[in-house]
Parts: C-alpha cells; structure tokens; sequence
C-alpha cells in the first residue's frame, strides 16, 4: 500500500513539473523576488535629479581652477564659482538652487574645506569630491 502512494505521488509530481503553467509561474516568481530584492536601487536609478550644482567660494585665490580640472569628466557634479558673502550661498542651498556649497581656505598653511548642504551628503557626491585617490575634502 505505501508502495502505491509513493508511485502516484511522484508521477502527480512530474506531471506539475513539466507543466507549462508551473514553469511561467516559476520563472515570474523569481523577477518578483529579484524586483523586490534590488527595490533600492531600482527607485535610486529613476529618482536621481541629474547633475547637481555646487558653488565654490574660493578664498585661496587658486583652488577652484584645480578642483574644476580634476571634476571637468564628471556629469553629475556642476561647479560654479562664487564671488559673494557665504550668507548668500546658504541661501541658495535653502532654495535649493544649489544642491551644496563648499569654502576652500588655507588656515596656519594646511588647507581647509567646508562643505554645506541641506541634507546630509550622498555617497555619490561625496565619493567624486574625495575622488578614490587622493581627497579633496579632508
């Protein structure tokens, strides 16, 4: 009698196998799986705004020229000088105008960076500014 079951048993489940309703409901399964994993970097993907602008108040008289060099390949980050008070350039980060400014100043001889933004900065912002190999921002 056990011997019976175990037969119609595997040869019920071969047959759901092979069907092609188990294997279209198989492989959708697996991309609902798959979208749900990656859900983060799917939203990312399509909510990223494009090229950010990030003012520059250049106190050294030199520095923007070699930040502008060493970020010209890039297409996410847009720098744009500017000349006037920092009051003013917070006001156009709080507008959103701007996405951050940063301050570039030499204090007792060793460079000094600020960096000013509404939110905390993203990784993909701040991984160009250090740029891997040697950082801009210290």
């Amino acid at each position: 009698m056990n011997n019976k079951f175990w037969i119609v048993f595997l040869h019920t489940y071969v047959t759901k196998l092979k069907s092609k309703s188990f294997f279209i409901s198989t492989i959708i399964t697996a991309f609902i799986v798959f979208g749900i994993s990656q859900l983060d970097r799917i939203i990312e993907a399509f909510s990223d705004n494009g090229q950010k602008t990030i003012g520059v108040i250049d106190e050294t008289n030199g520095w923007y020229e070699a930040l502008q060099s060493q970020l010209q390949s890039n297409k996410e980050i847009k720098l744009v000088r500017h000349d006037k008070s920092e009051e003013q350039a917070k006001e156009l980060v709080q507008t959103e105008k701007w996405y951050a400014y940063i301050v570039l100043d030499v204090q007792n001889g060793q460079p000094k960076v600020t960096y000013y933004a509404k939110n905390i900065a993203p990784e993909s912002v701040t991984k160009h500014l250090y740029n891997g190999r040697k950082p801009l921002i210290r």
